[in-house]
């Protein structure tokens, strides 16, 4: 999985109003294509699409290099964006697992998350399909 994480956050075009864990969340909601990793030795060109609903719940889609599915949840706590694995297809990723990260970007269109421990930037944009 291509991480997901968030620390203290801004509001779009209103630099001095941090949001609340409630209203990122909010704004999480969605389903979000990766579009490329900044920092990376190795660019990754898989196909991962993940959404995140309403009420929390996680769920993302591999295509290639090797197809799996993993489900979970993912809250924002404290500041952080944390996704926890529940449910894996295919996947090597072990249940329980946390990820945890930093949202350096974060827009109606685009999201940009580093993991907790990685100096990536993971680029995701709003999927409109």
């Amino acid at each position: 999985m291509v991480a997901c994480v968030l620390s203290t956050f801004l509001l779009p075009g209103c630099s001095h109003h941090p949001q609340s864990d409630a209203a990122v969340q909010k704004r999480l909601v969605g389903t979000w294509r990766y579009h490329e990793s900044l920092g990376a030795r190795i660019q990754t060109h898989g196909d991962l699409v993940f959404t995140v609903t309403s009420e929390g719940g996680y769920s993302s889609q591999v295509k290639n290099p090797e197809a799996h599915t993993l489900e979970g949840t993912a809250q924002v706590k404290n500041g952080l964006l944390v996704v926890t694995v529940t449910k894996r297809d295919n996947a090597a990723a072990p249940l329980g697992m946390v990820d945890r990260g930093t949202i350096v970007r974060f827009d109606d269109k685009e999201l940009v998350v580093r993991s907790e421990g990685s100096t990536v930037e993971n680029v995701f944009r709003r999927d409109t399909l």
